[in-house]
């Protein structure tokens, strides 16, 4: 995800010295540091002036995009002309993850849908930037808070109370190899993996998912994760600590605890 901030802020301002450091081998393109640093003082670039001049072809490209489209389809365009969705397609597992990741920029451009073109992308870097500084300020206060991060991570730790939400039939479990290019996931192995999440828990336990879900700049209706069904409606309680409200189609409420 940053790479794909540093390619959009190398695009608005190509002067960026530290953005194109980052970028330059983001996929890899044969462009060194020695290289880099010619590129960047202006001297003669010898065999390399074609890679060079490759690269700074994409990124000519991508601000062409920054300062035509809405933001969200410059982040899209961002992403497929740097090459970093080919760099994450039909590879790990965790590069699927990486790729989905890398989508949700385009859901929150969408934020600036209607600022006039480069504007849109210029408030989204801003917000990046002041985001980033305030998780530095928070982790410096050592105040405690609240602790994001995937399953995986979560493994072998404990909260009082645990939020997992995006429990959507494409979401958790995650979709398959259709939609992105990459590996098939075991169900079973996600199964497994939404046992550790709930056992994160030691007193409340919240399970949530949308009703309409953003992706990659569209909205989209959803359906519950199979994974709720298979909890006992007796081990639940709605926000109010009364027992869920079965819905007319059946579906479990979109929001409960699990005692």
């Amino acid at each position: 995800m940053k790479d794909v901030l540093s390619y959009l802020r190398a695009a608005v301002n190509p002067k960026s010295k530290n953005d194109l450091a980052r970028i330059v081998g983001v996929p890899p393109r044969g462009i060194g540091k020695i290289t880099l640093e010619k590129m960047l003082s202006g001297q003669p670039l010898g065999a390399a002036s074609m890679k060079v001049a490759a690269f700074l072809d994409t990124l000519a490209k991508i601000r062409h995009a920054v300062h035509t489209l809405p933001a969200s389809d410059a982040v899209r365009f961002c992403i497929e002309a740097s090459g970093i969705q080919k760099m994450y397609q039909g590879k790990s597992e965790e590069d699927v993850e990486r790729l989905l990741n890398v989508r949700e920029l385009a859901n929150l451009a969408t934020k600036y849908e209607h600022d006039e073109p480069p504007t849109g992308i210029e408030r989204l870097l801003e917000e990046a930037a002041l985001q980033s500084e305030q998780d530095e300020l928070m982790v410096r206060a050592d105040k405690g808070g609240i602790s994001l991060m995937t399953v995986h991570a979560a493994k072998g730790l404990e909260f009082d109370a645990v939020f997992v939400v995006g429990l959507e039939q494409g979401l958790f479990p995650s979709m398959r190899a259709n939609d992105i290019s990459g590996p098939e996931r075991d169900p079973e192995e996600e199964r497994r993996l939404f046992y550790v999440a709930l056992t994160r828990a030691r007193k409340h336990l919240f399970l949530s998912y949308a009703h309409e879900r953003a992706k990659y700049g569209s909205r989209e209706s959803t359906v519950p994760s199979e994974f709720l069904s298979d909890i006992d409606v007796r081990l639940t309680a709605d926000p109010d600590g009364r027992e869920p409200r079965k819905k007319k189609r059946g579906l479990l409420d979109d929001y409960y605890e699990i005692r």
